[in-house]
């Protein structure tokens, strides 16, 4: 989800002594430090979800069909972004990361996209407390609390869902940030993306760019967002299972939270198609998400 250290765990990785695309975003005011993301990633990405009748920032379920909808031209397509995003990096053995939120939604593509191309993706999924993230997209774009935790679940949900069946990691920001070694060592382990000389060789550039000063929200585990919007009990329920994937993820729990998230939607969103509620942004925002 955005909002939730996915930019700070990429460069992190990079630091660590994985590759990054060779053409990236340019930071701004909202990311200083740099977004760390492939233009072609999130300009394709955009293009497709506005063909599937999406915003980045509607949180409205995608169709459960969405494997079906995707033609052979898309993942294509998808194929020459990845080859795009290499480009430059072909000497080095490391592993390539491809950072891109909407990836959440689109995960069936770029998993085959990159099976095609003989590569084997392993999915590192960057959480972070729900009032956080709101907080966060509130100072960005005054998004309304309803609206980032609606948003949160859909891609928490998704997320999940798509990166079935593969290796795959679920890492707290608030971890990364108290204990960034701890949380590399476990990847290194559990994923073998990394190596104990690239993580010890970025060391020190990794603790001069952790800098807990340029996180400015922050919610005790103790406390729990206001409960002033419907849905609730589900967003604790999402993040309580988050939080206890350790022992690995309980794939029949997250399907119970799904389908009632998707039956509280219909309540509240009925009928297909996307949501109108993207159009509560500020109108800047929506004529410049693709550079978000």
């Amino acid at each position: 989800m955005h909002r939730s250290g996915t930019s700070a765990l990429t460069r992190v990785l990079n630091l660590a002594g994985l590759r990054l695309p060779e053409k990236m975003m340019a930071a701004n005011q909202d990311n200083p430090l740099g977004y760390w993301e492939s233009v072609e990633v999130v300009n394709f990405n955009n293009a497709l979800l506005s063909r599937l009748g999406r915003h980045w920032a509607d949180p409205t379920p995608l169709d459960k069909d969405l494997k079906q909808r995707l033609t052979e031209d898309d993942i294509d397509s998808a194929m020459r972004v990845l080859a795009v995003a290499a480009s430059g990096t072909e000497g080095s053995r490391s592993p390539l990361v491809i950072k891109d939120p909407r990836c959440s939604w689109l995960m069936p593509l770029w998993s085959e996209a990159s099976r095609r191309l003989g590569h084997k993706p392993v999915c590192l999924l960057a959480y972070r407390h729900p009032e956080d993230v709101y907080r966060s997209l509130h100072a960005r774009e005054r998004m309304t609390r309803e609206h980032a935790v609606d948003l949160w679940l859909s891609y928490v949900l998704e997320a999940e869902l798509g990166t079935r069946g593969q290796s795959r990691m679920l890492v707290r920001f608030d971890s990364l940030l108290s204990n960034w070694r701890g949380v590399l060592e476990e990847i290194r382990d559990k994923t073998g993306v990394l190596d104990s000389e690239g993580i010890a060789s970025g060391e020190a550039r990794i603790d001069a760019f952790l800098d807990t000063n340029h996180r400015h929200h922050a919610t005790g585990e103790d406390q729990v967002p206001a409960a002033d919007y419907g849905n609730t009990g589900l967003i604790h329920a999402a993040y309580e299972l988050l939080q206890r994937t350790s022992q690995g993820v309980d794939e029949e729990a997250f399907d119970r939270v799904r389908d009632q998230w998707l039956a509280y939607w219909q309540k509240r969103n009925p009928g297909a198609g996307g949501s109108d509620i993207v159009f509560s942004l500020p109108g800047w925002h929506a004529e410049q998400s693709a550079l978000c």
